[in-house]
């Protein structure tokens, strides 16, 4: 049984947090949407082909000596990288794992003057650990996949990328991938090459507790 007085409470709690989400949202979507704009731009240039694989010989060179496995750390030819999250953070977390901290260290070493955007991605399953359901405010994994973007974000600003080449966004489990749920859970950073910022990043907003 919950209190009047407090179940009031939370209702307004919760209603505060959708109109902070929705705004949130909206200001994302936009600078998503430039960026992918100027990706699709770049990706149609005779430099793209020479430019991603130059990208992933680069990071294959900056991880070396990490221990990272090829399947964990991959870059695709359209030059997404693909990070599984079960090599960032800790489990059923969005605090980065000390090797995931050196392996966004490294990666952010060969990113400089380059435009990025982080979008992270979820498995399927719903969220049954207690700590991390009572750190979030929505209990989803839409939010917890935000907050995974902007924390990797937060750590490339870290080691010196600028805080205008990058954007987040968070998928949740919108987007699956075959292979299973470890495939599925994932950060993707894409990348293009440097030049006046199309977008800004968003900044991870406070969070509202129930």
């Amino acid at each position: 049984f919950v209190p009047k007085g407090q179940y009031d409470r939370d209702v307004a709690q919760l209603k505060e947090y959708i109109t902070a989400l929705e705004r949130d949202t909206a200001e994302i979507r936009p600078k998503a949407a430039a960026y992918d704009r100027l990706k699709g731009q770049f990706d149609e240039s005779a430099s793209s082909g020479k430019f991603y694989s130059d990208l992933a010989d680069s990071l294959k060179r900056a991880l070396a000596g990490l221990g990272v496995e090829a399947s964990e750390v991959i870059v695709e030819r359209d030059g997404r990288v693909v990070f599984l999250t079960d090599v960032l953070f800790e489990l059923g977390s969005w605090n980065l794992s000390a090797k995931g901290r050196e392996i966004l260290g490294k990666f952010a070493q060969t990113q400089r003057g380059n435009l990025l955007k982080v979008v992270g991605h979820t498995d399927k399953k719903p969220i049954v650990r207690d700590a991390t359901k009572k750190a979030l405010d929505t209990d989803t994994n839409l939010e917890l996949s935000s907050k995974r973007a902007v924390a990797v974000a937060g750590e490339l600003m870290k080691h010196g990328l600028s805080e205008k080449s990058l954007c987040v966004e968070g998928k949740g489990s919108s987007e699956p991938r075959s292979g299973g749920d470890a495939k599925c859970r994932r950060v993707e950073i894409f990348v293009i090459p440097g030049g006046e910022p199309a977008v800004a990043p968003t900044s991870a907003r406070k969070a509202v507790k129930r």
